[in-house]
């Protein structure tokens, strides 16, 4: 999402507004502020021992994920303390535990518009915590953790302007979304199945991109290590980008043999 810059003399901003008016105001505007994600229910309550304590939770938002194929965790906090990445770190797990429940949950009572179960990855549940401000240290946490962790601050001003910026893991612009003269195609199958075993990568999902970029096909060890990481349903006839990864992995691995 672009950034929004504000002449602050001419915008006076507000502190009166709580968690839940925040979370009122986003969810009225979800379609504008997160367009890559599909809305499924403020409040959405997990049924079980989330905590580790015999307590239930609930979530303040929860999302589907349409690019990256997942559930996606909104926490909004007007204060941000580290309780709160704990707190959605349960709530992840728990999603990632009981993955049927959850999703029966959300397509049947709140008839969320989400593809088939086997269609979603059921390892990765993506976090998104939007507060007022984060440290330098909780941004480095952000950055050092195995989860898929978006930091998101907020400022809100007078006339209902709410200002967002991505402090980390911003979404990347999506090449055929572009606007300028150099605006460039999407490219066509034929180009896909072209494209170096690098260059497929970088097209992943940042939440994807992550776990391929430290291991290289250059040895049979590393080529089974990457199969693992792409699940047979990535590689549909819809996703031509996973099964041009396989093709590059079958290619490597006949380089090997030769030269064994």
């Amino acid at each position: 999402m672009q950034k929004l810059f504000l002449n602050a003399e001419i915008c006076e901003t507000v502190d009166n507004k709580s968690e839940k008016d925040l979370q009122q105001f986003i969810c009225d505007n979800w379609k504008k502020l997160f367009p890559e994600y599909t809305f499924i229910a403020q409040e959405f309550r997990l049924k079980g021992n989330v905590h580790g304590l015999g307590k239930s939770g609930r979530i303040d938002i929860l999302a589907y994920h349409t690019n990256g194929k997942m559930f996606a965790i909104f926490e909004l906090k007007k204060d941000y303390n580290d309780n709160v990445a704990s707190q959605a770190a349960n709530y992840a797990c728990f999603i990632q535990n009981k993955f049927t429940d959850v999703y029966v949950e959300a397509k049947e009572k709140h008839r969320a518009a989400i593809p088939k179960i086997a269609e979603i990855d059921k390892e990765e549940v993506e976090i998104i915590l939007i507060a007022k401000t984060f440290s330098e240290i909780q941004i480095s946490q952000a950055k050092k953790s195995k989860e898929s962790i978006t930091l998101i601050e907020y400022c809100w001003f007078a006339d209902d302007i709410l200002f967002l910026d991505y402090v980390h893991n911003a979404p990347a612009v999506k090449v055929d979304e572009a606007v300028g003269p150099d605006k460039k195609k999407k490219p066509t199958k034929i180009e896909v199945e072209k494209m170096t075993w690098d260059e497929l990568v970088n097209r992943m999902n940042p939440n994807r991109k992550k776990k391929f970029q430290n291991i290289k096909p250059d040895s049979k060890e590393n080529i089974t290590k990457l199969r693992k990481l792409i699940p047979k349903s990535w590689a549909t006839k819809t996703k031509t980008k996973y099964n041009a990864l396989y093709k590059r992995l079958d290619e490597f691995e006949e380089q090997l043999e030769k030269y064994e």
